[in-house]
């Protein structure tokens, strides 16, 4: 776990790209995610409701947010499939607060920096927890946590990979 803070937004990571294959694990999480995001996130899903029930406490919430995913083809969203499967295993609906972000190109930080800003467009009460699924640079994460914060929701934010390790 790495608490991470990005445009004075913090978020929790709990795992990392491993420096020395890094290039070979984001190719493998790519080929996944065209094949089967809900198969991933059914995976994924048991391991980040452990650890936010270890942080904070599974029944801190009353909704779960997914980041708007922009370079996933529709119905190929990680963040709203592993979004789902954690409300799974915490009983806690999941609210789709943001518009859908379509975009071609790619998603690396610096040839991701034109892509239009989020709209919030659902009310969501809080407390809420946010999900994303992968935090390259944070700026995706963060601009999601400061709308929800700025339209008064209280927010904990968890990234499932972000960052590097040896």
């Amino acid at each position: 776990r790495k608490i991470k803070t990005r445009n004075g937004a913090s978020y929790v990571a709990i795992r990392a790209w491993r420096r020395a294959i890094k290039q070979h694990q984001m190719t493998a999480l790519k080929a996944i995610k065209k094949d089967s995001v809900e198969n991933l996130a059914r995976l994924a899903g048991p391991e980040c409701a452990r650890e936010i029930d270890r942080l904070v406490g599974a029944q801190t919430f009353k909704f779960i947010v997914p980041v708007p995913c922009g370079h996933s083809r529709a119905g190929k969203c990680l963040s709203a499939a592993l979004a789902r499967a954690i409300g799974v295993e915490l009983g806690l609906p999941v609210i789709i607060a943001f518009s859908h972000l379509e975009q071609k190109g790619s998603s690396h930080p610096k040839k991701n920096v034109g892509r239009p800003s989020m709209k919030l467009v659902q009310r969501v009460p809080g407390p809420a927890l946010l999900i994303d699924d992968v935090a390259t640079s944070g700026d995706h994460i963060a601009e999601a946590i400061n709308l929800l914060k700025a339209a008064g929701t209280e927010t904990f934010a968890l990234a499932w990979i972000s960052g590097e390790r040896d």
